[in-house]
């Protein structure tokens, strides 16, 4: 069962910039990951406060592993930040097997 995650984030205007770095290690770290297919990231055109992650795991167990990671606990730890973060959405798909 493949994973897909689409994850909508708005930065607050003042955190933008360290919001964006913890992101982009994010990033990084994610795309070594065993397993990982998919993840990048996306700057609105419009509104550079912003962000869009899209990612793509091909099981559960991938997906675990990456939860685990210390780059991903710091982001969410910063999601938490009223400075850096003013809101996200995360929408998990799985592919109709049907």
């Amino acid at each position: 069962m493949t994973i897909k995650l689409t994850v909508s984030i708005t930065a607050n205007p003042e955190g933008r910039d360290r919001l964006l770095a913890l992101l982009r290690d994010d990033v990084v770290g994610s795309r070594a990951e065993p397993g990982n297919t998919r993840f990048d990231l996306y700057v609105q055109d419009d509104d550079p406060n912003r962000f869009v992650l899209i990612e793509e795991w091909p099981n559960q167990e991938a997906f675990n592993h990456h939860i685990q990671q210390d780059y991903l606990l710091k982001l969410r730890e910063a999601f938490e930040d009223p400075a850096l973060c003013a809101g996200r959405d995360v929408w998990r798909l799985v592919e109709d097997d049907a």
